[in-house]
């Protein structure tokens, strides 16, 4: 699992990459620096177009990314988690 959520942030990374450096259109580093993956169909010269599967499959990734990392700094560091609802109440309360 972990290997697949790498290779999802490597291709999330590189498709970014591509719309802000290339106009999205996939070029050879591209095709070199990015793995492979079953959904995902690079063509070298044509504009990628990330449809809305590989959105979610992605976004969820960078999610999950995201709490796992959270959750290892957490732990290491025996800092205590708290929800969002916990800061979100603790907002609400501040005076102006």
């Amino acid at each position: 699992k972990i290997f697949q959520s790498n290779v999802l942030l490597k291709i999330f990374l590189n498709i970014r990459n591509i719309y802000v450096h290339n106009k999205g259109i996939v070029d050879e580093k591209f095709v070199k620096k990015t793995p492979k993956h079953e959904g995902f169909n690079f063509v070298k010269g044509k504009k990628f177009h990330v449809d809305f599967d590989q959105f979610i499959l992605m976004s969820n990734n960078c999610i999950n990314s995201a709490y796992q990392i959270d959750e290892l700094i957490s732990k290491k560091h025996r800092i205590q988690r708290r929800s969002s609802a916990f800061w979100d109440a603790k907002k609400k309360n501040k005076a102006p």
